[in-house]
């Protein structure tokens, strides 16, 4: 993870993917969120296991009492574009580990899982 733009970290699907299997065997770092960005009828088309959804729309109504600036976040979008902007947006708010999925989940080869999570309400990333 060397590449940076505009002072953010940007991940790729490869690096991404090693992470998530890492997270998945519990062998990953237990601060690490995925964060996906996207509108609700985006993430039930389909999304990585596990990501927390925080919608754009929806994000600065609920990113303080719902996020924690302790946690690192991998934020995902469709491109990596929106993705990029909340990292941006974290950064000015004092989250200072914040990484943009930069292909976004146009990019990702990984598992899939449609729909929402079993607990339609999920719970708070702390």
């Amino acid at each position: 993870m060397n590449l940076e733009w505009n002072g953010i970290n940007q991940i790729d699907s490869g690096e991404l993917y090693e992470l998530y299997q890492e997270i998945q065997k519990g062998e990953g770092k237990k601060e690490v969120v995925l964060l996906d960005v996207r509108e609700e009828h985006e993430y039930v088309t389909g999304h990585i296991p596990g990501a927390y959804l925080l919608p754009v729309s929806q994000f600065q109504a609920r990113f303080l009492k719902e996020l924690s600036p302790d946690k690192e976040y991998v934020v995902i979008c469709q491109s990596g574009q929106r993705s990029l902007m909340v990292c941006m947006f974290l950064k000015e708010q004092g989250f200072e580990h914040c990484i943009n999925f930069t292909p976004g989940m146009s990019g990702w080869h990984g598992p899939i899982e449609r729909g929402f999570p079993s607990s339609r309400n999920q719970k708070k990333n702390d």
